[in-house]
């Protein structure tokens, strides 16, 4: 039995979790022949097959996974894994074995406005093949390494569902890459799903979350808090995104990032409080796309949106097509749009 529940404004997820899955297509971990590391002993698994976790620690070393193009990741999880299921937050925990990465001579400089290519896990496809993985019920925890990298990355995924997953402390230092490091990053992915989720940067992360060159995106009943570098929640060339009941305070940009969206963007219940620029920034030198924000809670007398083009372009959001509804009624007395 699974018993979860998120209050508005609160900062933090709690839930008890019941033993964790089984059944067709669902293979135990610990079934699996052992070959040296967490990602190479679940790639044994016929495709397509779920795996489960007892409670306990996973260890990667180093970032060893997938080393061409400067890519590199702590498990790489093959296409034929169609999903990482475990025993609750807390209980089942992947990590990287501290100090042991060998990678940090490759970390880009930030003035160059390269990308990091380090991530703790891997799942999803690989360019034409797509998958469709579910997450449940462990935590990611980011641990020092002497150098920046990056969380989950869900890479090329469709109709993804990730639940019940905290992910806390990815160091980042800045509110561009590559210093702006995502805890979770949902890449080139249409349809995700994640709903009960924790993005705790934990006083070092920079965006908590960060959905890159996707579609469809839908987060539910979420928090992202205490990224002192950037923001809770960031989209970059997104199309149609939804967040209902989610929370972001104290992050050390805006509660909300858009830049480049189009489509439609609905923000229904939100809570932003503590963040230290903006409640949400929208940015595009592409794209104008339609914002309802209902109901949201936030702190001060008016909800503070920035709005302007991005990376000095022109600016192509329509101010016009930014809703705030509060009880059903349109409140523009209570918007204030701040061009940049």
């Amino acid at each position: 039995m699974v018993d979860v529940t998120v209050k508005v404004g609160a900062d933090t997820v709690t839930a008890s979790y019941g033993v964790r899955p089984s059944g067709s297509g669902i293979v135990p971990y610990e079934t699996l022949p052992y070959k040296g590391s967490v990602s190479a002993t679940a790639n044994q698994v016929p495709s397509i097959s779920q795996v489960s976790f007892l409670p306990g620690v996973f260890e990667f070393v180093d970032f060893a996974d997938a080393r061409s193009n400067n890519y590199g990741f702590g498990a790489y999880f093959q296409p034929q894994v169609g999903g990482l299921r475990a025993s609750g937050v807390d209980q089942t925990i992947f990590q990287m074995r501290p100090n042991s990465s060998t990678r940090a001579s490759e970390i880009p400089a930030q003035s160059t406005g390269a990308t990091n290519n380090l991530s703790l896990i891997r799942i999803g496809g690989s360019g034409s093949i797509v998958r469709s993985p579910i997450l449940s019920d462990f935590t990611l925890l980011g641990t020092e390494q002497g150098h920046l990298y990056n969380g989950l990355l869900l890479y090329y995924a469709t109709n993804a569902q990730i639940m019940r997953v905290k992910i806390k402390h990815i160091p980042g230092n800045a509110s561009s890459q590559p210093g702006e490091t995502f805890g979770g990053n949902d890449y080139r992915s249409t349809g995700s799903k994640y709903s009960f989720m924790e993005f705790d940067g934990d006083g070092v992360g920079a965006s908590g979350f960060g959905g890159n060159l996707g579609s469809n995106l839908l987060i539910t009943d979420s928090v992202s808090k205490n990224n002192p570098y950037s923001a809770g929640f960031t989209c970059n060339t997104y199309t149609d995104i939804t967040y209902r009941r989610v929370v972001a305070i104290d992050n050390g940009k805006m509660g909300f990032n858009f830049e480049r969206v189009g489509g439609a963007v609905l923000l229904d219940k939100c809570t932003m409080l503590r963040n230290k620029t903006y409640h949400i920034n929208i940015a595009s030198d592409t794209v104008s796309a339609r914002y309802s924000i209902v109901d949201p809670v936030f702190d001060g007398a008016k909800l503070n949106v920035k709005v302007s083009g991005f990376a000095g372009g022109a600016m192509k959001q329509d101010i016009n097509a930014i809703d705030l509804i509060i009880n059903g009624v349109e409140r523009p007395d209570l918007l204030n749009l701040i061009r940049g």
